[in-house]
């Protein structure tokens, strides 16, 4: 009985744990497991929508400043072409210009105002939610009328009378 290797100890021979954490812990672990799993995914999806959030308010500001940008360059153009209207006729009596604006942008109104700040004339496009404006410098060399007028279409008229340029709507 020399000859034999001596025993090593298997699976079966190793000490077995106590009842109390052998399969009512494992059961509890499981739990806390999927618990922590789900809280896990709960987090990381709020994370998400939140940033998704600011994204889209991001994008559409963007969106909104686009398009008065473009509304702006359209008023102004409408009044420079007023403006070479009446300087080319001396005697003009009767001058109206009517551009189609859209009147929301982005699905919210805006403003539109005309104001002169020492020899600069500026056409300024306001929008409200989010909170957004746009200002077009104006070059004519009939002076404009300063008004406030909300988004729409827009009526540019020359009074000889007065000597400038209306926006109205």
């Amino acid at each position: 009985m020399g000859d034999r290797p001596p025993r090593v100890r298997g699976r079966r021979d190793r000490p077995r744990l106590g009842a109390e954490s052998g399969a009512a812990d494992r059961g509890q672990s499981t739990s806390l497991d999927y618990t922590f799993s789900l809280a896990i995914a709960a987090l990381l999806v709020t994370g998400l929508v939140t940033a998704a959030g600011g994204f889209v308010a991001d994008s559409r500001e963007q969106v909104v400043r686009t398009e008065l940008e473009v509304i702006g360059e359209h008023v102004a153009n409408e009044l420079v072409a007023a403006d070479r209207l009446a300087e080319a006729g001396s005697t003009t009596e009767s001058l109206t210009v009517t551009k189609p604006l859209p009147s929301r942008v982005a699905g919210t109104g805006y403003s539109i105002e005309t104001n002169t700040d020492g020899s600069t004339q500026w056409v300024n496009l306001t929008a409200s939610d989010p909170d957004v404006t746009v200002s077009v410098r104006v070059r004519t060399a009939t002076p404009i009328a300063e008004t406030a007028i909300d988004g729409g279409d827009v009526t540019v008229t020359y009074d000889p009378s007065a000597d400038q340029l209306e926006v109205s709507s």
